[in-house]
């Protein structure tokens, strides 16, 4: 069986296919997206590879741009583009970034920090110079200011099916509950207010739980 992250996703592309225009009325667009099809970099965000914009796009769908800028000579290069419905984090990297990497006190700090240790060399083959530079990631949608998602999913990949507990335990110490994503990503509109916990999903047994945070006040 699929994890939870990985149950998840395939909900969500599920949905996104079953709100295709001829089908899901209100609840799909067509999308015109500004970035042309000759500019420079590989792969599409959703609403370009599909030709309309779904709720579950507009609520989950975070459109990333993956450069390089190189320090160097300071040319762009190694474009990537997509969508993505759930920011994946490796548990143990998450741990080893917050306690032993200089810098890192945030989880935000630390999810940038494990992004960025992708390093690639400048592009040669686009005039640049081949040094080593850490790759950035900025959001970039056809959204504009409506860039960032309404809902973050972060989802915790672990090592293994049988994670130990003080494992577990070290892990969620270094998970906060709010989460400030222009920390993580660039280009996020700086209107995007902070995210807060409001649900957990597990996978243990061949079973899903689910578990939601409610208000004081509920």
């Amino acid at each position: 069986m699929a994890d939870a992250s990985e149950a998840l996703e395939a909900i969500f592309h599920a949905v996104h296919r079953a709100l295709a225009p001829k089908h899901g009325g209100a609840r799909a667009r067509r999308a015109v997206s500004p970035i042309k099809s000759n500019s420079p970099g590989r792969g599409l965000f959703l609403d370009q590879e599909c030709g309309y914009r779904s709720i579950v796009h507009e609520c989950f769908g975070m459109d990333v741009e993956e450069y390089m800028a190189c320090g160097e000579c300071g040319i762009r290069s190694r474009t990537l583009r997509y969508t993505k419905f759930t920011h994946l984090v490796p548990a143990t990297a998450l741990v080893l970034a917050m306690e032993h990497a200089e810098g890192v006190i945030t989880m935000e700090d630390a999810m940038r920090h494990i992004d960025g240790s992708d390093a690639k060399a400048c592009d040669r083959d686009v005039g640049g110079c081949g040094v080593m530079n850490s790759i950035k990631h900025a959001l970039g949608g056809a959204g504009g200011g409506d860039a960032a998602p309404r809902m973050f999913c972060l989802g915790l990949a672990w090592d293994s099916a049988s994670v130990e507990k003080e494992q577990i335990v070290a892990t969620l110490r270094h998970v906060s509950t709010t989460l400030d994503l222009g920390q993580v990503y660039e280009r996020v509109p700086k209107t995007t207010p902070a995210y807060a916990l409001r649900c957990v999903m597990c996978y243990y047994g061949e079973h899903y739980a689910a578990f939601a945070r409610a208000d004081d006040d509920d």
